[in-house]
């Protein structure tokens, strides 16, 4: 073995706990920090195809820096991995759950149709629904999915 090889002859990967780094947009940055200061965020990891839930991990930290070329930051959360669900180098799909509302409403943020300022925003019914449409106040409305 030489000291100054440029390849290691051994390299040695932590897989129990594990830690998993992702990139969010840079405009998400304040809520991230806001739910950190409360409390520390919930961390799902997914499968490739987003469809099955591997474990729950939490957040740890968020680089110090944005990604200037791309506009993301890269949060850095831990999960204890008893199981070795997740291996080192694999892809998955983060999951940050920064706040959780209670007996809270979901919908597809295309069900949602706006209406006018001084009015309530009411979701379009859905075809064989049985529920018709109804005014509901929007809490937020993310890109894909509107709380109400």
């Amino acid at each position: 073995m030489q000291a100054s090889a440029a390849t290691p002859p051994v390299v040695v990967t932590q897989i129990k706990p594990i830690r998993v780094t992702v990139t969010v947009p840079e405009r998400n940055l304040d809520r991230i920090r806001q739910a950190m200061a409360q409390h520390p965020p919930m961390v799902l990891a997914f499968n490739g195809d987003d469809n099955t839930r591997l474990s729950s991990g939490t957040l740890k930290l968020i680089n110090n820096q944005v990604d200037q070329s791309t506009g993301t930051v890269t949060p850095k959360s831990e999960f204890a991995n008893q199981d070795a669900a997740l291996w080192p180098g694999e892809f998955v799909n983060a999951h940050l759950v920064l706040n959780v509302v209670k007996n809270g409403v979901t919908v597809p943020a295309a069900a949602v149709q706006m209406g006018p300022t001084t009015l309530p925003p009411a979701p379009k019914p859905l075809r064989g629904s049985r529920l018709g449409a109804k005014a509901r106040r929007v809490q937020r409305a993310d890109a894909d999915l509107c709380p109400t």
